[in-house]
């Protein structure tokens, strides 16, 4: 039943994709687009996470969506966070949740986008022993050795859109996971992720 669903929606994927760089192209503004998300390099996948963090009741919520070198959706999760001592810490959370979608998803080549420079350069560096996320960092430290190769890199937002939405659906609505096909709510988005103008 899954493998039917994904091939039903990934066509679909692909017309809204072609759809919207037709609409775009015929703006009297198109441009070629620069930036933004980009696909992973040939027997990669890539997971982009984001976070969102409370500081009045100290909850957050994570988003993580993982894609191949063909921009097609593998998997997407969101995720709630009831106690977070700070924004770091969530991101640490999110990417947690992440590395755990892309190990069940048998994933071993990867490349992990987030816009949170704290987290990337503490796992680059092996860096942040001492912040309040230390165990939790470690916790995805351990989690990273079971990829076979892992690029970590720093991201500006307007790459993670995706990860971004999912993250603000996450405090709204219940944690989710989709497999079979993404979310309507980032459909839009991951057309234009994909989208050339």
């Amino acid at each position: 039943m899954r493998e039917s669903t994904k091939r039903v929606c990934q066509p679909l994927m692909g017309i809204r994709a072609i759809t919207t760089n037709f609409v775009n192209a015929h703006s009297h503004n198109a441009n070629r687009k620069i930036g933004g998300w980009s696909r992973p390099p040939m027997g990669f996948v890539k997971l982009n996470v984001d976070a969102s963090f409370s500081e009045e009741d100290h909850t957050g919520a994570g988003g993580a969506i993982l894609r191949d070198t063909t921009c097609t959706f593998i998997g997407v999760l969101t995720a709630k966070f009831d106690h977070v001592p700070d924004m770091v810490s969530a991101e640490v959370a999110a990417l947690a949740e992440g590395l755990r979608l892309a190990s069940n998803m048998g994933c071993t080549s990867i490349r992990i986008q987030s816009d949170c420079l704290v987290l990337i350069q503490a796992l680059q560096k092996n860096e942040g022993h001492s912040m309040v996320a230390a165990p939790l960092l470690d916790t995805c430290r351990l989690s990273l050795l079971d990829f076979g190769k892992v690029v970590l890199e720093h991201c500006n937002r307007d790459s993670n859109k995706v990860a971004h939405v999912l993250a603000q659906n996450g405090r709204v609505d219940p944690p989710n996971l989709w497999l079979d096909s993404p979310p309507t709510f980032i459909s839009e988005l991951l057309a234009d992720d994909v989208s050339v103008i």
